[in-house]
């Protein structure tokens, strides 16, 4: 039994310019990047995980993973930072969003809903995760 965890917004990586960039100067730069990101972050709904529920099941390992989720249920446009357990079959157990993103944070991500506020049961015994700044 083996159990990899991989860090916040892992895929397709953390939104770091939000600290860096200034809203009215870097304008037309923080649209471009951000848009990029929406372009690779991750749809649940679609075959973008398939790779690491393959691999999960191959391995048998269990994955807790760390993503930028992009939302095709609503506006099509929101990120969520979520994070996602996969199972050692390649199942997904739980999906939670980040609750509260930090002040610069809610540039980038929507909020999150308790749905995925629970624990689940793995060959480690049960898993919870929050995620926090």
């Amino acid at each position: 039994m083996e159990l990899i965890v991989f860090p916040e917004t892992f895929i397709p990586g953390y939104p770091d310019w939000i600290l860096r960039l200034r809203p009215g100067n870097d304008h037309e730069l923080s649209t471009e990047i951000h848009q990029l990101l929406l372009e690779n972050s991750v749809n649940l709904n679609s075959e973008d995980s398939g790779p690491l529920y393959d691999s999960a099941k191959k391995h048998q390992v269990t994955v807790v993973c760390n993503i930028n989720e992009r939302d095709f249920e609503h506006s099509q446009t929101t990120i969520y930072n979520t994070n996602i357990v996969n199972s050692q079959d390649g199942e997904l157990l739980n999906r939670h969003r980040k609750l509260m993103p930090t002040n610069p944070e809610r540039m980038v991500w929507g909020f999150g809903d308790v749905s995925g506020l629970k624990v689940v049961d793995t060959p480690f015994g049960k898993i919870g995760n929050l995620i926090c700044w």
